[in-house]
């Protein structure tokens, strides 16, 4: 049985945007997915680059691309020893 959580949803927005990649695309899908439980992605770069099928270098691309157009939102947090990196998803405005 399929369950929604099988799914990745990437909005048309997103996909239509001549100036993101489809590994752009994909991984914008897979940030999303991961951020539904907490409301951030924590996932680190070897994650993404296994779940989006692309070189880690292709993650750090993408990432770059997906902030500069405002998909994406990242915040670096420190506690104590440990800095966890925190992507947020930005809302799409469907207006236009």
């Amino acid at each position: 049985m399929i369950n929604i959580k099988d799914f990745i949803i990437i909005p048309r927005k997103v996909m239509e945007d001549n100036s993101l990649t489809k590994s752009d695309c994909f991984l914008f899908g897979n940030i999303y997915n991961l951020s539904r439980l907490n409301g951030y992605c924590f996932a680190t770069n070897k994650v993404l680059s296994t779940l989006s099928f692309v070189k880690i270098r292709t993650i750090n691309y993408s990432l770059k691309r997906l902030e500069n157009k405002g998909y994406i939102k990242i915040e670096r947090i420190k506690n104590t020893n440990l800095v966890q990196r925190r992507i947020y998803i930005n809302m799409i405005d469907n207006s236009s």
